[in-house]
């Protein structure tokens, strides 16, 4: 399928809340994405093969995994494996073991893809704010002007050997109304 927009679901308790396999053109925005606790469960997951996907406007906090380590069992907010041409703009993530999640077809292994991230926010996280694992290309990121917050690592290499905010990234308490405990009327 292409040109097919996601737009303003709640998604709660789901162990992937939107997954995509194979899909160009797709878009998913304005959603509520929460609540999950199974083992390897993300907000947003990009499986493989997709192109030109964008994710945009989504609220996705309280994914966790039972473990909640890095390389284990992990809740991702976003997580994009094997595509190309993925955007991720404007998103808050809050509370995920993981923020964004990104890597070829498999951890530690490509083909990789291009991906941007601007303007997120992406707090809280038991481990890393932003990861992908050992490229060590960084031509294959874009990113910036995203605040993050009291996550365990801010960056594990992304790009690679970075370890500190991007152009324009800033980093400080988004001040959110209600907590660690959102409210997602608030987000409607």
């Amino acid at each position: 399928c292409s040109d097919l927009v996601i737009k303003g679901f709640e998604i709660k308790g789901a162990t992937t809340g939107v997954g995509l396999n194979g899909v160009g053109g797709v878009t998913v925005e304005n959603c509520v994405i929460h609540d999950s606790t199974p083992t390897d469960s993300s907000g947003i997951y990009i499986f493989s093969e997709c192109n030109g996907v964008t994710i945009q406007n989504n609220v996705i906090y309280n994914i966790n995994a039972a473990g909640n380590s890095p390389w284990s069992s992990v809740g991702v907010g976003i997580r994009v494996s094997d595509s190309d041409n993925v955007n991720v703009w404007n998103n808050t993530i809050d509370n995920c073991s993981l923020g964004d999640f990104y890597y070829g077809a498999s951890p530690g292994g490509g083909p990789y893809g291009h991906i941007t991230t601007y303007n997120n926010i992406v707090a809280n996280s038991a481990g890393w704010a932003f990861v992908n694992p050992w490229n060590t290309d960084s031509s294959y990121f874009t990113n910036g002007y995203n605040l993050l917050f009291n996550d365990a690592t801010t960056y594990g290499n992304y790009p690679a050997g970075n370890n500190g905010p991007e152009n324009g990234d800033v980093t400080g308490d988004p001040k959110f109304v209600f907590g660690t405990d959102p409210d997602v009327r608030a987000f409607a």
